[in-house]
């Protein structure tokens, strides 16, 4: 039985994504809210817009000792200091906007690490960066003439100056700008109903239009489960979580709601993206994307709410599909690798989700002092747990129902960013960037054998750059094509590579309808 959802009116499959969810709270959705997203240090900033000529740029781009700078912001004015790195922009709570004109990426008052730092990146946008493929992505077939000159672009140059509502008008200005700014983030935004360069000569009548349907899931979302490491941190551990995710979340996708065309990203640190490019998943409003989301999201509740997870008796059928999952991978997981029963205050995370003291008490005081294994004493815990219900009655026995299950949903299920998912201006971190911290490639991952993937094993900065440096060293001149093709990095641009090939057959029937669309107005 195919369960997926062949409509091609956004109107109505809208309508048909709202109807296939629960109705959830309203949220306030402004308009004008400017929302960028940074995966790992900084979060979701409140950063006021500034105008900014190109000297100004030059300055912040090459901080001198004993200079000051007069701004003009939309906002109370803030003072900058632009002589440090530990105080810079991002810290002063300012973002710097598009600019139009030439920036030149000096290396005044840099240190050695970062000269070399900026030079290695040079080096990769100009070999190692698919730009041909990565234009081909997000312009899907010029199909729309305009769709890649009114894609936003935000830049993140060293240290921390941001550069929001940058757009281009080929692919050859987007490598030319690359090379230029040398960015060491890359965010991609919505494709908007105007040039995001030129957005101040329609003023407020600027806005976005449409955008791949995104979901952001940050390893630190799981650190209330995590034992193995916090933060920032990860290991091949705690990875698994990510594996989970990309598994339930892909298959929800594509058997549920029908999308194909989606590309899964390693976030260069502690995460995973996921872009859904189907045509009609770019077209879909906030209110669809919110359906969807609220669809796929069941964990519930702050950090003071201990019981995350309550679920039907019955369960949904991707729900289903979802538990024959997780099931498989809690055990080794959860029991083992994070071994929940080892200390007090983990076990103690596990028993504050059951409702009522008595039955807490009888498995701490079994708990405490034992010598059994993880699997045993969870064993236990669902044996305590029956006993309980046979002899209970409502409302006890119904707050006792499916406990075990819906635990190990609260241990294992996916958690996503939901404002990343729901806003049409909300940007997400670019496949391909390179990591500032790690120094690794955000590169795809295959959710088939996403088993597979070890972030640990993914390509770093220095070590492609190295690649450049031996090739030199023979003889060789380096080229884009030898680099891609017979690196660490050219399994991952092989896989970007058959995805953007893969967009084809939907961009030659949007061909198709453009065409006939176009036949047809003559005709009138």
């Amino acid at each position: 039985m195919d369960n997926s959802m062949d409509v091609d009116e956004v109107e109505i499959q809208d309508a048909l994504i709202k109807d296939a969810t629960e109705d959830v709270n309203n949220l306030n959705i402004s308009e004008n809210t400017e929302q960028l997203k940074d995966d790992d240090e900084f979060g979701d900033d409140n950063l006021d817009d500034i105008d900014i000529d190109e000297d100004d740029i030059k300055f912040l781009m090459s901080p001198q000792p004993g200079k000051t700078m007069k701004m003009s912001t939309q906002s109370n004015s803030t003072n900058l200091n632009f002589n440090s790195t530990q105080n810079s922009i991002i810290n002063s709570n300012t973002r710097v906007t598009s600019i139009n004109s030439s920036v030149s990426q000096k290396f005044l008052n840099l240190s050695i690490e970062d000269k070399k730092f900026l030079d290695n990146l040079k080096n990769y946008y100009e070999f190692f960066f698919p730009i041909k493929k990565y234009y081909k992505w997000l312009s899907y077939g010029n199909v729309d003439k305009d769709y890649f000159t009114h894609r936003e672009f935000s830049f993140t140059l060293h240290p921390e100056v941001y550069l929001r509502f940058q757009s281009f008008e080929t692919e050859k200005e987007f490598k030319e700008k690359l090379l230029e700014y040398i960015p060491k983030k890359i965010d991609i935004g919505a494709v908007y109903n105007s040039k995001p360069k030129t957005r101040k000569t329609i003023m407020n009548r600027f806005k976005p239009k449409e955008k791949e349907l995104v979901f952001d899931i940050d390893m630190t979302d799981y650190d209330d489960i995590r034992t193995c490491c916090t933060g920032g941190n990860i290991c091949k551990k705690c990875w698994t979580f990510m594996t989970i995710s990309i598994k339930i979340i892909d298959r929800a996708l594509r058997d549920d709601f029908g999308f194909k065309k989606i590309l899964w990203v390693y976030s260069g640190r502690r995460g995973v993206h996921c872009w859904v490019c189907d045509n009609r998943a770019r077209k879909l409003s906030e209110s669809a994307r919110k359906a969807i989301v609220s669809y796929l999201e069941i964990i519930k509740g702050g950090e003071q709410q201990s019981r995350k997870v309550k679920l039907p008796k019955i369960l949904h059928p991707s729900l289903n599909y979802a538990y024959d999952i997780i099931k498989q991978y809690f055990p080794k997981l959860i029991l083992e690798d994070m071994d929940i029963f080892n200390k007090e205050e983990y076990y103690e995370n596990l028993l504050s989700i059951i409702p009522y003291e008595d039955i807490r008490n009888n498995l701490r005081n079994s708990w405490k002092n034992s010598i059994h294994s993880p699997q045993n004493k969870w064993n236990e815990f669902v044996k305590e747990i029956e006993r309980e219900k046979s002899k209970a009655r409502k409302p006890k026995k119904n707050e006792l129902e499916n406990l075990e299950r819906d635990i190990i949903f609260q241990y294992t299920y996916p958690r996503l960013d939901f404002n990343v998912s729901l806003h049409l201006n909300h940007l997400l971190k670019s496949p391909f960037c390179i990591h500032p911290g790690t120094g690794r490639v955000c590169v795809p991952i295959n959710p088939e054998n996403c088993d597979d993937f070890n972030p640990f094993d993914v390509p770093t900065l220095n070590e492609l750059c190295e690649e450049i440096d031996s090739r030199r060293e023979n003889g060789i001149s380096p080229s884009p094509n030898d680099l891609q093709n017979n690196t660490a990095i050219a399994p991952y641009i092989k896989q970007f590579s058959d995805f953007v090939k893969s967009l084809e057959d939907e961009i030659n029937q949007m061909r198709i309808i453009k065409r006939e669309i176009s036949e047809r107005n003559l005709d009138y």
